[in-house]
């Protein structure tokens, strides 16, 4: 089986070409796609592939130099930080929507059959009032979340007009080892930490989030691989891949300073534009039908990724 990994040297790229080379899924064929080749995970990453390409998917032209005969791409690659999108919109757009369509495009051209997606929770519902699921209607309020809410759109289109078989998965808030590179919550407060500044959070503290450890998020995906390839499979299917659990940054703070051994001082400000409130997603459906059942607390995932980025500063 022959698979394209777009963000390969990202982090959840990483980490799930780490557990395909464990997986029971043999005679794998791994051809990696990432714009940075210099990237923190690259090296490592290309150690675990097959093949790999250093290419923008924004430039369509520079994707005909990959192979014909792909049976199945898994679409990381994106620009995925809310702040961000809320300041550089036109950035977010090139990037996930362009280039997300690019390489429909060239899944198209070239017949490629199967197709799974990485979209977002939260970002995607914006303020929906948790938990949201499979059957709850996208209402984002970042440019990124409506990012990816037109690209699930798209695939839909895709999966309708060209027979191509889809699975959207729909992450919760991923943390663990390999992310060094990330500007996530965990990074800010482990940057924070090492410069003995207070721990920053924005609002009153009480906003919430669904956060999942790495290593169950690729599971997940390792199963959907499974399912797409069911002789009875059509179309297209969305599934949350979450812990069902809702942390505040607040508590988060507080496991993190617990997995440090230090107490940390907290500077409030104000709330940022485009960010949810509060956001968790069932996982009820992602159960049932991948059997997806998350090993890893948020504590497990704090502490890893603290041994993982300690052992790399």
């Amino acid at each position: 089986m022959k698979i394209l990994i777009t963000g390969s040297s990202g982090f959840i790229g990483y980490n799930l070409l780490r557990q395909l080379r464990r997986s029971e899924i043999f005679n794998l064929y791994l051809v990696g796609l990432d714009f940075d080749n210099k990237g923190a995970n690259s090296k490592i990453s290309n150690d675990n592939l097959d093949d790999y390409y250093c290419i923008d998917l924004v430039d369509r032209e520079s994707l005909n130099v990959l192979p014909k005969d792909i049976d199945l791409v898994i679409h990381l690659a994106a620009l995925g930080n809310v702040v961000e999108s809320v300041e550089r919109p036109m950035d977010n757009f090139q990037n996930n929507v362009i280039g997300g369509i690019n390489i429909l495009d060239w899944c198209m051209k070239n017949k490629v059959e199967k197709f799974i997606f990485s979209s977002t929770g939260g970002a995607l519902f914006g303020n929906t009032k948790p938990p949201v699921s499979e059957e709850s209607i996208p209402a984002p309020i970042s440019p990124y979340g409506a990012s990816k809410a037109t690209l699930e759109n798209y695939i839909q289109a895709f999966s309708s007009s060209y027979s191509m078989k889809s699975i959207i998965l729909r992450f919760a808030n991923v943390i663990g080892p390999y992310s060094i590179h990330k500007k996530g919550v965990l990074n800010v407060f482990f940057n924070s930490y090492k410069a003995k500044l207070p721990l920053v959070i924005f609002g009153d503290g009480s906003s919430s989030r669904d956060y999942l450890h790495v290593d169950d998020l690729c599971a997940g995906i390792v199963s959907s691989i499974g399912y797409l390839n069911k002789d009875n499979f059509k179309g297209i299917q969305k599934f949350h891949l979450s812990s069902g659990v809702d942390v505040s940054i607040v508590e988060l703070a507080s496991k993190f300073c617990k997995a440090v051994k230090q107490e940390l001082p907290i500077d409030f400000q104000p709330c940022r534009s485009g960010e949810v409130e509060k956001t968790f997603a069932s996982n009820i459906l992602a159960k049932k039908e991948l059997n997806f059942t998350p090993k890893s607390s948020v504590d497990d995932a704090i502490r890893d990724f603290i041994k993982y980025i300690n052992l790399n500063t």
